[in-house]
């Protein structure tokens, strides 16, 4: 039976040109929990559209890069979720670039605190799973990202996903995608992020790069 169908998925995608993913919820090589919320980008996303999208958010970016080099920031800190976050309000953080992640929308007084240019996170089961968790965590972002001056960055491949249910926040995420192997330093220069695992590799420490030679960590215990 299982050989049969196997035989059928690849006739209908070499002879029949249909796309298909197994989504089965009791198949446990299916990996359905990490699969769908990609869906649309990797499967339903032809390869012109994929390259206008990421085109256009990459000069979305640039512009903003331009804006926040003039501000000429001392430093950018770069805001895990660690224990060690619960530190924050000991230090002073003067004129810095302020770069936090997950589950921090939620925390209004460390978002008042810290005012966060930008917000990271792409964990396909955390915050793009179906779970009750992940969806508190959209509903804080959603709302985090209507009230407050800062921009959600996540990966192309899952992050597509939050514009197609809010499209008319198109003007406050970026979606980057996966195309180095090596970090990258500066995302004007590249716009495309390592194929790496922590969201901290993945995102925050190549946007904390960009703007400042000068980069602060806290709450990344153990990383």
């Amino acid at each position: 039976k299982n050989g049969q169908a196997s035989r059928l998925l690849v006739f209908l995608g070499r002879f029949c040109g249909i796309k298909v993913v197994n989504v089965a919820t009791d198949d446990l090589g299916a990996k359905e929990y990490g699969a769908y919320c990609s869906l649309i980008w990797s499967s339903l996303t032809s390869n012109e559209e994929r390259d206008a999208i990421l085109a256009e958010n990459k000069e979305r970016f640039a512009r903003l890069a331009v804006k926040l080099r003039e501000e000429n920031f001392d430093r950018a800190c770069v805001f895990g979720t660690g224990p060690s976050l619960s530190k924050t309000h000991e230090f002073k953080y003067g004129h810095s670039l302020n770069i936090v992640c997950n589950s921090v929308v939620g925390n209004k007084e460390l978002l008042d605190l810290l005012k966060p240019r930008f917000i990271c996170a792409a964990d396909v089961v955390s915050h793009l799973g179906v779970s009750t968790y992940a969806h508190q965590f959209r509903q804080d972002l959603i709302g985090v990202l209507r009230q407050r001056d800062t921009v959600f960055v996540t990966t192309a491949n899952f992050g597509a996903l939050i514009l197609y249910h809010y499209p008319e926040l198109k003007e406050k995420v970026l979606l980057i995608d996966q195309t180095c192997a090596d970090p990258n330093y500066d995302l004007v220069a590249h716009y495309g992020s390592p194929r790496l695992d922590s969201i901290m590799n993945i995102l925050m420490l190549p946007l904390a790069a960009t703007f400042s030679k000068t980069i602060w960590m806290l709450g990344c215990d153990g990383k």
